[in-house]
């Protein structure tokens, strides 16, 4: 469940920090 979590927020971060850029 750990690791899920982990990949979600990481996704959610790199989609936020992309829109930062974009």
């Amino acid at each position: 469940v750990g690791h899920v979590v982990d990949l979600h927020v990481t996704a959610n971060s790199v989609l936020s920090f992309t829109s930062v850029i974009t």
